[in-house]
């Protein structure tokens, strides 16, 4: 790993680039109302120029999906993992009835960066949103496919830039078998006051209990990256979950590893195996 270019990416000088992903445009009279009733955060607090993080869920509040919305004077938009650009539209199309509303897939016609810090020069994107899709302020670059793209860090880079931050990835540390809350998603992917959505009672229900059987962890301690992954976490020898992503932080030599973990074993502190590495799990709102 390039330390330079990973201490660049985490200062700004360099963007992430976080293509491909899916990207849908909504617009029509009634695209507020109709998003906020689809996803678990509350689309009406929007205004153009800001963004918020979200899931899409279905009855029973599993994900379909884990979105970015961002807001123009005339349109929401909306990113997702690319390999949902299809099943999403379809879900996003099935709930579209008497609404004024009209969907556009824009995933070809758009590309999309971030970078961590302060605001880019305006020249440098068409639409720029304040985010913190790292896990630190920064701004999501929204740039036409034509257009030229900014000087971005290696795709290596944006992975360990992620996994050290505990930010989960679609299809490997989260996936449709997941609830939000399991994926660590409730501090700013949630509202709990909004009102309905597709999936609002069960995570209603899950916030008053209390509880979840599992929860995604940062774990984090000497040793080598994992030789596979998926790889068995364990606790006193019983294995207690899944190790999903892990990465070396070039600055301290130290391992980081994504893992879903029963709930039991998913406080601070604990202590859990991986690969014949002792690792603790960390407070994952002190990054």
């Amino acid at each position: 790993m390039n330390l330079s270019e990973y201490q660049r990416a985490k200062s700004g000088t360099l963007a992430l680039r976080l293509e491909p992903r899916a990207k849908f445009k909504f617009t029509g009279q009634d695209r507020v109302r109709y998003l906020n009733g689809q996803t678990t955060n509350d689309v009406r607090s929007l205004r153009p120029g800001q963004a918020q993080h979200s899931c899409v869920c279905n009855t029973k509040a599993r994900m379909d999906a884990e979105i970015h919305l961002a807001a123009t004077a005339d349109a929401l938009w909306v990113d997702a993992d690319a390999t949902l650009s299809d099943s999403l539209g379809l879900r996003f199309e099935k709930y579209i009835i008497a609404d004024d509303v009209l969907l556009e897939n824009v995933s070809a016609s758009w590309n999309l960066y971030h970078v961590i810090g302060a605001e880019p020069a305006a020249a440098a994107a068409s639409m720029s949103f304040p985010s913190n899709r790292f896990g630190l302020p920064g701004y999501d670059l929204w740039i036409p496919g034509d257009n030229e793209a900014p000087t971005c860090a290696s795709p290596e880079t944006v992975e360990l830039l992620r996994i050290r931050q505990g930010i989960p990835l679609w299809g490997r540390d989260m996936t449709p078998d997941h609830l939000p809350p399991e994926a660590g998603l409730e501090p700013d992917a949630i509202s709990y006051s909004k009102g309905c959505y597709i999936g609002q009672e069960i995570i209603a229900r899950l916030k008053s209990v209390g509880q979840v059987a599992r929860r995604l962890v940062q774990l984090s301690g000497d040793g080598a990256l994992p030789a596979t992954l998926p790889m068995p976490c364990f606790a006193d020898g019983v294995e207690v979950g899944q190790a999903t992503s892990a990465a070396l932080d070039p600055e301290t030599g130290r391992l980081f590893v994504l893992a879903m973990i029963k709930r039991n074993h998913s406080q601070p502190g604990c202590s859990l195996t991986v690969g014949g590495c002792n690792l603790q799990v960390l407070d994952r709102s002190q990054k």
